[in-house]
Order: C-alpha cells, then structure tokens, then sequence
C-alpha cells in the first residue's frame, strides 16, 4: 500500500498545489473552466454533493480532503483509527471528522503536509499559493536548499516556468477552486527534473504526451537525422533522452529536438556525422540502427517560373523544399500580392515538393513580372541562394471560358466518372446539389487527382438503361460556372456486380506460409481476418492481403513435408461484398519440408552513380532485407543509406540499395543478418559479390535552368549540370517569342539564332550573342537547347527541360574598353579592360603606343612580351630598353586591330578615348630571375620554383643546362624531360632518369642562367642560379589505368593515373582490349592522361573490363613503362 501510495501521491502534490505551468507544453491555450471541465473527465477532480463549485475558497481541511480523494486515499483516512494517535496540538476541539484527518496527516509524513512551528495544523486557514509552489518544488523533483528557499519558491517556480511571472507567487491572493483546477492541469503538462515524460503521462493522466513509440530511425543528411514514430506526440522531447554511438562506441551530441510530420516525427540536429557510416541511437534503452547520410551544403535554387493561369504561378526548384515554402511572405512579385502558397501533389496526392504553386492577385496579360525567393529553405536547413533567387514571368489573361462536361461514364452500377474540358474548382465539384441524374441519387461527389475529372457515387442504377446527368453550378479553377450548353451527358448504367470471388490457387511458399490467389480483388478486413480460413492439421496464426490485392499469406504451423493439405475459405468478399463463391472457396497444396539451407548473395551489379541491385537466390524476408546496415561495401563507401525491394522483380530476391557517390572502380558487398522467408541468415561463405561501380557517369540527361539577358543583345543560359563544350555551336540556341510584340525590325526572333556562344569555366554557364539583333522591353522570350551533351554525353531531351523564359531588355551592350594601367615596375605595364576579351594573333610593339605627358620625356623602350591574364580581362606588356621615369605621367593607347570582346563580335572601344589610360611612372627596377626554392617531388622529380614569370631554353639533351652536386662532386642524374609546371608561368619539372638521389641526404642544383630569361628580357644572374633541395623516398610509380567511363555504347573515355606518352593514335590501335572488342581508333584528350576508344558495341549492363598492352607506352617523361597488370572496370550503357 506505501509504495502504490507513493505514486500517486507524486501527482497529488502537483495536481493539489501547481499554479501555472510551462506555456508551450499545451497544444493550446484554454480556459481555466475548460481545464476544470477537463479534470472532471478525467476523474481527477470530484465535487462535494451537487458538483464542482469553482468559486469555492480553498481552505487547508478542504484542499486536503480534496487531494485524499484524489490520491483514493479517502475511505482509508475514514477508517483510520486516531484515537490515542499523534496529531496537532489544535485537534483537541475540532469535531471527529476533523481530528481523524489531522491524526492520519500526522501519521503519513509522505503527503508532505506540515503543520506550524507551533505544532497547530490550522484546517480552517485559507490556501496561499506559495505553500503550493512550495510543495510543488518538491513533487518536481526539485530539493530545499540545494534548488530553492522558502524565499526564493517564487523566483524558483518563474526560472522553470512553473508561472510567467514571481508575483504570481503571493502570500495574499485568494485561492479558489477554479484557481487549483488550472494549476492541476497544467501540472501534468510539466516534465520533474530528470525525468523525460510529464507528470500526467507518469501517473496515468496524460494532457501531453512526450513519450516516444519510436519505429525507425532515419537520416537526413550529415546533421540531420529523423526519428519516425508509431503515434504522435504533443512536445519535442529533450536532447537529454537520446544516447548516440558511432560503431567504435564513440558518442555525438544531440543539438536540439523540434517537431515535423504532423508530430509523427522527431528531427534531431546532431553533431556532424560520417557519411555512409553505421549509428546507434539509444533512447528507453532500445537502440536504433541507421546509416548516416552525407552532409547537404547545397543551397536550393529556384529553376523557373512559369504563369499557370491569371492568379497561379507554378515555381520550380532544383531540389525539396521545406515547409517554409508555403509561408506566402516569402515571396514577393511585383504588382502582384501572393495569396496562398502550396505543393504541387502526384496522382496519390503526395506533395511534389520541388513544385510550389502561388496563388496570386489578378496577373495582366504580356506584363512582366519577377518572382523573388527569400528564407526557403531545403530539407537541410540551407537557405535559397541569393544569386537564384528570383524568375521572371509572363503575366496570363484572366480565364472567362466556360468550362463544358465532356463526357460520362459508369464505372460500376454506383459510380460515375464525369470529365469535363478543364481543371475544375474542387467546392462547387463537390458539392452533390450541382448534379442531377433523373431516378437516381448522388450520394458523394470527389474530384480527382486529375482535377478535371469527378467521380460521383450514386445509388443502383439500371443495367442496360440510358442515363442522363446534368451538371449546374459547378466552376472551373477561375470561377466561371459551366455552359449551359454543354452541360449534360448520356451514359449507359451498369448491372451490379453479383458474381462470388473464387478461390484459383493455394501454394506454398515455406514450411509456415501459404499463398492463395483469388480470381478478383478481395476486400482487406474480411481477407486478414485468420477465422475465415481452414486448414486440417494446421493452425493459422496471420492472413496479410498482399499488394496484388487479389493475393493473401497466410500464416500457418508448420507442414509436413509431402502430406496434401486443404484450405478452406469462408466469408472473404470481393471489393462489391460478394462473398466467396462456396462451389470454388477451398484449394489442395501440398506441405513443404522445413527450410534449414541458408540463402546465399547470387550477385550485385550498379545501376547507376549511387545505386546497387543485390540479388539473392532465393526471396527474402522483407523486414531483415530492407535494414541498411545489413549491407556493407567497405570503407570507401560504407552502408547504404536506404533499400527497397525491387519493382521489376518483386519477388524478393531483389533488392535496390541506395550508396554514396561509387567510382568507376570494383566493390565489393558484405551482406549480414538478413534472412530467408523461413528465417535462414544468409550463408557466411556465399555473403558477398563484387560489382563495378559507375562513376560520375550518369544517365541523366541535362536540363537547361535559367536565361537572363544581360542586355539588348547578349543572353547568359546556365544548365543544371556541366555539360561538354565540343557540342555547344550557336545553331543549338533558338531564341522565339512566348509573348508580346517586338518592336525593332532586326530582333533576336528574326534571327532566331545567336552569332556567337562562349561557355564559362564553370561548364555550366553559356552566354550567346547576336552579332547586330537585338531585343525589345516588355516582351518575354523563350530561349530552346537542342544537340547538347552533358559531360558523360547524355544529349538534352527534346521538349523536356530544354527551354527557359526570359524579359527582353533595351540596355546597350558596350564595346569594351581600356578602364586602368599600372606599372608593376618600371618596364612592366598591366592593362585592364571593361571585360573579358577576345585577341587575334600575337600582341607587340605596334599594338601599344605610349605618350609621356611633359614634351620633355620621352619613351623609347619597345615591347618584349605581352602576357593575357586567364580571365582575359587584362594584359601585361614587359618593355625592354628605356624604362617609365618615376613622378612622369604616360599615357598608353591601345590599338582596336586585334583585340574584341569575349565573343569576337564587338572591336575595342576607341571613341571619346577610351581605348586610353593614364598611368604613373615608378621607381622599382627589373631583377633578373632568381630562383626561390627547389621540392622534391618524388625519388626522380624535382619543381624548380622562381621569382617571378620566366621563359626557360633549358633542354634535357644538353647535360650541362642542369647541373645536380653534393658535397660540390657533380652527380650523375641524367635530366629525361624539363617542361613548364602549373599556369603561374614560375616553376619548372625535371625528370630524371632512374633514381640518381640518395634518401635524407641534401643536393645543389646548378641552372645554365644564360637559358632562365624573364618576360622583359633580363637574363638569370650566374649568383642567382643555384639552390639546394632535400630528397623523399617517395616512389614515382609507373602509370597505370586509373578508370574507364562509357560515353556510349560505342565509344569510352579511358583515363591513366598520370601524363603518357606513346600511345597510338589514329584508326587502329592494339594497345587497348575491352572484353573482347574491337578497339578500331583511340583519340588523345587535352589533359594528356585520357583518351577516346571507339570500340564494338555494348550491352547495357555488362561489366567491362579494359586492360593495356605495354607496346611503347611511357610516362610522360619517357622513364616508366605502362603497368599491364592494371585492369579497370565499368558498366556498359
């Protein structure tokens, strides 16, 4: 009795004394009588006699009295025996209802109920809400003097949110009834310190619910991971509750907790994990395995915009969304407000969160209107991204069509498919009253996922009768009500269907399952209900409808192997509640043996960048088959995050995984503890397949995002992907007008096709320009992509993504200029222009003319060199001879013969000077070369680093441009290959034969200086000519192949670890064999390490192997042979 005791007296005190608790536990916020009103239901709170009185004052006696009976304490305080028992020294007096329930408050010290320090109980003094605060401290786990004093109970019960405000904690104000109900309720919202649920779910009067019923654990990304549950909850636990390990047992933080998924789902942000890798996440004590996912640092982008209607606006991104997308503030459009934002949803009325539909205020047909993003997020948390943030559209007309029915059409004797021309409204649709079918009643009325189609359910119709409905009152999506004239339709009725389901087979599938197949779907409740079947010998524990729902497993004891059984069906009906036909409802299988051979992995093989298909040799069960975790494919990629049954073989022997990012190399797949449909862990020693990985290859054609005129000539396009620069030629952008009215005579629509298209360096970015054409305000175009490939050769799709909007734009393009000169020294000069620029031939002297401002300088040097900066922005002339005077200004002129603007178009700007600048003369003087530092880079690889750009004449045929010493003896080391190294223009390789170096030791190097000039001409210094270095052990190992991608079915990009040298190439080659095809031409890339084979054909799906005869294959510097035993492998297309 104590220890039962104990526990409900933990809610007494709360629910007897709580004042006011933490706000944002509650869903929402109620009345003090609605939480009466509330306690009353629950039995928590009973009235005296004639109900609650909510007015009542809360005396001492009264509040106890109260708590007893809530506690069920009552009848044992009226049966206590207190004669001659301690009690208070004012009981003496009291009438004997009084002195029993002092004496039992005396003799159960666990209430908490004190008297005063002068031994008196007081029954009759009225309640303050400080002594409840008090006692409240206490039932909250929280402990005098460590957490609080009798002072500081106010100050305490504010810091854990026990009331919004200390002066809610008073010595003077009333206390009622009323007051004591909303405490009480609220105090079983309020979670004791260290504890994790609330008071009220602890003692069996849930108000909140915090407690998790947890059913899997999934990740989002490196941060992010999803706590899916059975059931929902009211409050996001706290961090506290959740333990998580990695599978060395090492423990990540849990940030924070919040609520999603209608509060079915927890979300955890958690310290970052390692992609692919396996966690356990611990809470009650339970674990839950998952594989984290790698971390998302893309920011979403917003891809297009597009006018569905006068006031819908449909809004693509380039990935999901998260529910932020549907706050209307975070969109802005110009002269329109945004009334409404939502998922666009599949044919299941699943969100398609990549598709954001806006309602909006009346658009205007031909205006142009920009849609601007802001605080969309993705499923990550990342923010939109500021530069694609924002689509332009054209505004639509406003809709005044009437929309018509266009047809009518029994499904069955009590339903009716109705298709009209156009989207419809879904209220008017739905409403029963718009629809007349004579003899016949509406029942319901469901408009479609098509939302141009209502099916209505309606009573018996009449087999072989001509119907007639007629529609009224029913609106298109715009609100214009149907025509009256196209209104109605005929449609033949259907007889009801009659006919009993039969029973057509009954097979085993193991030793405790059977499957018995139906002529016609059956109904799910009556299907897996276990009392309607039969089998003699055997009991039946589980029926289970299957996807085919014309199918169901039953579960039964185990067979006997051979023994013929005989199901027996009854009751099950068809999906018109026909039961089953009693001439066809029992079926003969025959028993199956028990199952003791374990299943085995039979192979895996890519289908793509990040997926596997695993096939096992027999079905598998699905629950053990569909854990990640069971699968491993080493360190690189670790274990898929996800795995679903296949949907082309779906009989379990199948599985799709979902892995990171593979590269064209073999993998192999462990498989553990995932068992066969009679419980059969897969075999030890048949647990594994390997399988080639598909690298960055893909499938995935590429998609055209965005187009933005820059200005009245000049439009950006920018693809979703790289895509390959050989296949972008002008012809393949087509520039027409979506809508209104071009103004000038000469327009980019006339021309139809850009002169000129550049592609940045991002492989992305495609900007086109049209030699004379030019745009017009306020029209929108539409920019099409045709021919072109993406970096694995996927072409874009014809009619699907190739296309993008955008404003037209009367901004002149500007012919480029000079904008700046600076002299790095005094025969050095940096010139810089308005933009990138396209240049003709070799610059020299005659390019560049320079004018000193005084008459009495004058500038004689000429021009050595001229360098064009990578992002052809600028270029750097080196002078030799005379040098700029420090304190004099110049003025340098740019000649327009050979320079353009980046598409070769527009000729260098020269009027009003603007192929000018002014610049100031310095008195920093050219230095030769020097030489800065020397590093090894492997046993026989040297980088000779500079001071600055240098042009080298060092040869490696002449032994004595480069001179190796130690200890001053000169060593021999035979330098193989000298070339320029980066794009820095200061640094040089050499290779050198063999391995002349000896490990830890530090060499001289010695340059022929006369062969070391830098760009104005001035040679190495003989002072300047030599450093030391130390060798690395570091082996410099012979190329091999590195990867093999398939481009087609008829070509692949075969790729070696390093520069080589050697290979044939032209029509024939020998080198290269692929699994038995015919390599008939191999083609050298740019990069020097990567080459084109045209081979025989492939099949899709085969897994090729490429391999490379030695023939005269080097490395680049002639010194290593290929390695031949090196093979790579790839998945044809």
């Amino acid at each position: 009795m104590k220890k039962a005791m104990r526990k409900v007296i933990a809610f007494a005190l709360a629910a007897f004394v709580l004042f006011s608790t933490v706000p944002s536990f509650a869903a929402t916020s109620i009345s003090d009588q609605a939480k009466l009103d509330k306690l009353e239901e629950l039995n928590v709170i009973k009235g005296e006699g004639h109900g609650i009185d909510g007015t009542k004052t809360m005396t001492r006696y009264r509040s106890i009295v109260m708590l007893l009976r809530l506690l069920g304490l009552e009848d044992e305080m009226l049966a206590f025996d207190y004669e001659g028992k301690d009690t208070f020294a004012d009981a003496e007096g009291q009438n004997g209802y009084q002195q029993r329930l002092m004496a039992y408050v005396k003799a159960t010290p666990e209430l908490g109920i004190v008297g005063y320090p002068d031994g008196t109980f007081r029954p009759y003094r009225e309640v303050n809400s400080q002594e409840y605060a008090k006692i409240l401290l206490k039932a909250l786990s929280y402990t005098e003097p460590e957490d609080y004093t009798w002072e500081t109970v106010a100050a305490k019960a504010e810091e854990i949110g026990l009331v919004d405000s200390a002066s809610d904690i008073n010595l003077t104000d009333e206390f009622i009834v009323l007051n004591l109900a909303a405490l009480t309720y609220d105090s079983l919202t309020l979670v004791s310190k260290g504890d994790n649920v609330t008071l009220g779910e602890k003692l069996g009067y849930p108000i909140v619910t915090t407690s998790l019923d947890i059913n899997s654990v999934s990740s989002l990304n490196s941060t992010t991971q999803d706590v899916s549950l059975n059931k929902d909850i009211s409050i996001a636990p706290s961090t506290d509750v959740f333990t998580l390990v990695d599978e060395d047992n090492e423990t990540f933080e849990v940030l924070s907790t919040s609520l999603r998924a209608n509060n079915t789902m927890v979300r955890l942000t958690t310290a970052p994990l390692k992609e692919n890798a396996l966690y356990t996440l611990t809470y009650n004590g339970v674990s839950y395995k998952f594989v984290a996912k790698a971390a998302d640092t893309e920011k979403p982008e917003l891809q297009s915009a597009v006018a569905l209607t006068n006031t819908t606006v449909k809004l693509n991104f380039n990935e999901e969304v998260d529910v932020n997308a549907l706050i209307t503030s975070n969109y802005e459009i110009n002269d329109l407000n945004v009334l409404k934002a939502a998922y666009d949803v599949d044919a299941d009325e699943n969100p398609i969160k990549t598709v954001v539909i806006l309602t909006t205020s009346s658009q205007t047909q031909g205006t142009i209107y920009k849609v601007e993003v802001s605080n969309v997020t993705d499923l990550s948390g990342n923010v939109v991204d500021s530069d694609n943030d924002s689509f332009q559209f054209g505004g639509l007309a406003p809709d005044e069509t009437k929309p018509e029915l266009q047809s009518a059409v029994a499904l069955s004797n009590t339903s009716v498919k109705l298709t009209f021309n156009e989207d419809m409204d879904e209220v008017s649709v739905e409403n029963i009253a718009n629809y007349e079918i004579e003899g016949i009643n509406i029942l319901k009325a469901e408009r479609q996922t098509a939302k141009n189609e209502v099916i209505l359910t309606t009573t018996a119709q009449t087999s072989g009768t001509i119907h007639k409905v007629v529609v009224s009152n029913v609106k298109d999506v715009s609100g214009n009500v149907i025509n009256s004239d196209n209104d109605e339709f005929l449609f033949a009725g259907l007889a009801p269907d009659t006919t009993s389901p039969r029973l057509t087979s009954a097979v085993s599938l193991t030793n405790t399952s059977v499957k018995l197949t139906f002529n016609e779907d059956v109904e799910k409740v009556t299907a897996e209900n276990i009392a309607n079947y039969e089998v003699e010998g055997l009991v039946i524990t589980k029926a289970e409808r299957q996807t085919a729902e014309n199918e169901v497993v039953i579960t039964t004891s185990e067979h006997e192997a051979g023994k013929l059984y005989k199901v027996k069906v009854n009751n099950v009906t068809d999906l018109s509640n026909n039961e089953i036909d009693s001439d066809h409802d029992e079926y003969l299988f025959a028993g199956l043996a028990k199952d003791t051979t374990a299943p085995r992995v039979s192979g895996a093989v890519s289908i793509d960048n990040k997926t596997v298909k695993v096939t096992f040799n027999e079905p598998m069960d699905e629950i053990t088959a569909k854990l990640p975790y069971n699968y491993y494919f080493g360190s690189e990629l670790g274990y898929p995050t996800k795995v679903v049954k296949d949907t082309v073989v779906t009989d379990g022997t199948v599985w799709v995984l979902t892995t990171g990012a593979q590269s064209s190399k073999i993998y192999t797949v462990d498989v553990t503890g995932v068992n066969d449909l009679s419980g059969n862990v897969v075999d030890e020693d048949h647990d594994t397949a390997e399988f080639a990985g598909i690298g960055s290859a893909d499938g995935t054609a590429p998609k055209l995002s965005s187009a933005v005129a820059t200005n009245n000539n000049t439009v950006v396009v920018k693809f979703n992907e790289e895509i390959d620069k050989d296949t972008v030629e002008p012809g393949d952008f087509t520039f027409t007008v979506e809508s209104g009215t071009e103004s000038s005579s000469n327009t980019i629509a006339d021309a139809a096709h850009p002169t000129q298209a550049s592609i940045a360096d991002d492989n992305k970015t495609v900007t086109l320009q049209f030699a004379t054409a030019t745009m017009s305000a306020g029209v929108i175009y539409k920019v099409t992509a045709a021919d072109i490939n993406d970096s694995t050769g996927n072409t874009i799709i014809t009619g699907t993504n190739d296309s993008a909007l955008f404003a037209g734009t009367t901004v002149d393009n500007d012919a480029p200029r000079v904008t700046s000169a600076v002299l790095f020294n005094n025969q050095t000069l940096r010139i810089t222009f308005s933009e990138a620029l396209t240049i003709t031939g070799d610059l020299d002297n005659s390019d560049f003319s320079i004018e000193p401002s005084d008459s009495d300088v004058e500038f004689t040097g000429t021009v050595n060199n001229v360098v064009v900066s990578s992002d052809k922005k600028s270029v750097t002339v080196y002078y030799t001879g005379d040098t700029f005077e420090s304190g004099k200004l110049y003025t340098v002129t740019v000649a327009a013969d050979k320079i353009k603007d980046a598409l070769n178009i527009d000729a260098l700007d020269t009027t009003d000077n603007r192929n000018e600048a002014v610049f100031g003369g310095i008195n920093s003087d050219v230095t030769s070369p020097k030489i800065s530092g020397v590093i090894a880079v492997d046993e026989n690889t040297i980088d000779i680093i500079f001071d600055q750009v240098i042009e080298s004449t060092l040869s490696s045929s002449n032994a004595d441009d480069i001179i190796i010493k130690y200890n001053n003896e000169v060593v021999s080391a035979t330098d193989a290959l000298v070339r320029e190294e980066g794009t820095e223009g200061n640094k040089l390789r050499v290779f050198f034969s063999g391995t002349p170096f000896d490990s830890s030791k530090v060499y001289d190097i010695e340059l022929e200086d006369s062969k070391i000039v830098n760009k104005n001409g001035t040679v190495m210094s003989s002072s300047d000519n030599s450093a030391k270095f130390a060798t690395v052990t570091t082996e410099n190992k012979d190329p091999e192949l590195a990867s093999a991608v398939a481009l087609s079915k008829t070509q692949t990009k075969v790729t070696f670890s390093e520069i080589v040298a050697g290979v044939t190439v032209g029509d024939v080659s020998g080198e290269f064999t692929l699994s038995g095809l015919t390599v008939t031409k191999v083609e050298a890339c740019e990069d020097g390490k990567s080459f084109i084979l045209t081979h025989g054909a492939t099949e899709t799906g085969d897994m090729i192997t490429v391999s490379v005869s030695a023939g005269s294959i080097t490395d680049e510097a002639g010194i290593g042979n290929v390695n031949t035993s090196e093979t790579v492998k790839f998945v044809a297309k």
